[in-house]
């Protein structure tokens, strides 16, 4: 009777082969879920971010008149300013606030805070011009 230790060559090959096919499937997708977590993320921070804007307005009557910096001041409103992550583009994440009325598409976020424009006073938006993965929002329009 002939004794066999281990597997043969083919028995190996075809092992190769299967998890090579596993992993082709399986990385793909779990790319895919790192870019829409990361878009989440931005979204979540945009909603708290505009919730916080909207409890100081009801606490002060006015919307906030600095880049948002007296909304992480002892952490009352919000412990820090989210940060942003837009992936499929070349913006670094940052939780930087700029003070203006122009996309300069460089990532953070942009608050509107001249009282001279009611339209758009207290708004916060996405610092990007880029859509999301599934090209259904472009970031500002949020």
């Amino acid at each position: 009777m002939i004794c066999r230790r281990g597997f043969t060559w083919w028995e190996l090959l075809i092992l190769v082969l299967i998890t090579g096919i596993l992993t082709g499937i399986t990385i793909p997708k779990f790319q895919d879920l790192i870019v829409r977590s990361k878009e989440a993320n931005t979204k979540a921070g945009l909603a708290s971010l505009r919730s916080a804007i909207q409890v100081y307005f009801a606490e002060h009557n006015a919307y906030p008149e600095d880049d948002l910096e007296c909304l992480v001041k002892d952490g009352k409103y919000i412990p820090e300013i989210p940060i942003t992550q837009i992936p499929g583009t070349n913006h670094n994440d940052s939780n930087k606030v700029l003070l203006q009325s122009e996309i300069t598409d460089e990532g953070g976020w942009i608050y509107y805070n001249d009282k001279k424009k009611p339209r758009t006073w207290g708004n916060v938006i996405v610092n990007c011009s880029h859509s999301d993965s599934n090209d259904s929002v472009v970031w500002s329009e949020l």
